[in-house]
């Protein structure tokens, strides 16, 4: 991501973070506050509030950092609003912390458990069926029990949380009905 002056924000974040990552979390906010009021800009709401990590968002989220994030952190980045979203999110972390591109109940039942939200075992085949079919988050046809992010699931998660980036997003299209019965039988 670049600014309007063509620097390059995720490195800079990227700086920024090494140079705050072993700090406590008060200390790292109060250096981000006062570093805002250096250049003129005046927190009105505190650093961890999800107002303004959703505006810090949009300039970390290519930095790396959330490379090196917990599984709360991560979560509490992306801020999911619905349980496809958290789903998908998950099954983000999974891929990039553990190196897994298929993923199962077990894993998505563990990243929640790490990032202190619930997990509906209960109602994971439901939950999936959704992120699956109406979102387009994961795709068909893996394997039983096991689970892969789509390439358009990737790049929702990626954008997160940025809304309105995910507005520029290509969904997949989904066939329904007759047309999708005339597709596969050779005929439009």
């Amino acid at each position: 991501m670049k600014s309007e002056n063509g620097k390059n924000l995720g490195a800079l974040s990227s700086k920024i973070y090494e140079l705050l990552d072993g700090l406590e979390n008060e200390d790292r906010t109060r250096v981000l506050k006062a570093v805002m009021q250096l250049f003129g800009t005046s927190s009105a709401a505190p650093i961890g509030d999800s107002a303004t990590r959703s505006q810090l968002g949009v300039i970390l989220s290519g930095a790396g950092e959330l490379d090196r994030a917990s599984a709360q952190q991560f979560f509490a980045h992306k801020n999911p609003e619905n349980k496809g979203e958290m789903l998908a999110v998950a099954a983000r972390y999974v891929e990039q912390h553990n190196g897994l591109s298929t993923i199962q109940v077990d894993d998505f039942a563990r990243f929640f458990v790490e990032a202190r939200q619930n997990f509906d075992r209960r109602n994971f085949v439901r939950d999936m069926k959704n992120a699956q079919n109406r979102a387009g988050f994961f795709t068909k046809g893996v394997g039983k029990g096991q689970y892969q992010l789509s390439y358009f699931g990737q790049q929702y998660v990626d954008a997160l949380p940025d809304r309105e980036g995910l507005k520029k997003l290509k969904r997949p299209t989904r066939r329904t009905g007759t047309k999708a019965k005339h597709a596969r039988q050779g005929s439009v």
